[in-house]
């Protein structure tokens, strides 16, 4: 599969999650009124475990071992569950946007990383090296 038909399966069915994250965040904030760092965080980890699932069946069809795959996976949604923080504090704090559209341009910035970084190390496969001297 091509790298931006792959990027392209990736953040569609990464929609599954952030749905997921999206429905968490809306009622800790609505219903609960957690403050809106907060339940974006909670949202954010939701999300993160979802998307594990279906990146590793559907998207980079992984063989790896999930004591593996799973640690780099998680390693990966911490940094971007922090850039998600920073993000959301940024454009609420500083640009005065709605926590929604907040949410909107953190889940845009962090599906680069989340991808980027498990395509090149969570789910990377070992290249087999073939003799040309046969």
């Amino acid at each position: 599969m091509s790298i931006v038909k792959q990027f392209i399966h990736f953040a569609a069915v990464g929609l599954v999650g952030t749905v997921a994250h999206y429905i968490t965040l809306i009622c800790l904030v609505s219903i609960l009124s957690t403050n809106a760092v907060l339940a974006s965080s909670a949202g954010y980890i939701v999300g993160a475990f979802v998307n594990y699932y279906l990146s590793f069946r559907f998207i980079f069809n992984s063989n790896k071992k999930h004591t593996d795959a799973l640690p780099k996976f998680l390693s990966v949604a911490v940094v971007g569950f922090a850039l998600n923080g920073i993000l959301i504090l940024v454009f609420i704090e500083y640009f005065l946007f709605y926590y929604l559209l907040s949410q909107v341009f953190a889940t845009g910035i962090v599906l680069v990383w989340n991808y980027g970084a498990n395509k090149a190390w969570t789910f990377r496969e070992k290249r087999i090296a073939i003799d040309r001297e046969r």
